[in-house]
């Protein structure tokens, strides 16, 4: 009798564990959206970037801070954060 009252009591206490659970492993990231600054466009992204380092710009991309700005610059493609 007292081990079944002992199983009873950890299976009632594994029941709430495993209801929380999924609300445990949601990845937070992908709650919100990455939006960049309104502060700060593409394209002004894109002309800091090529005063402040120099090359010819590929790609711009928001990331949620700000934006990712990918350049062409002696033979080599390089990314630089850009931020407002």
């Amino acid at each position: 009798m007292t081990g079944l009252l002992l199983g009873l009591s950890i299976l009632g206490a594994a029941v709430p564990a495993q209801a929380q659970e999924p609300h445990r492993l949601r990845p937070h990231a992908t709650l919100r959206p990455a939006q960049p600054s309104a502060s700060l466009s593409p394209a002004q992204a894109a002309q800091l970037a090529q005063r402040r380092y120099g090359g010819r710009v590929l790609a711009v991309e928001g990331n949620g801070n700000g934006y990712r700005v990918k350049m062409l610059k002696d033979g080599e493609v390089r990314t630089y954060q850009i931020n407002p």
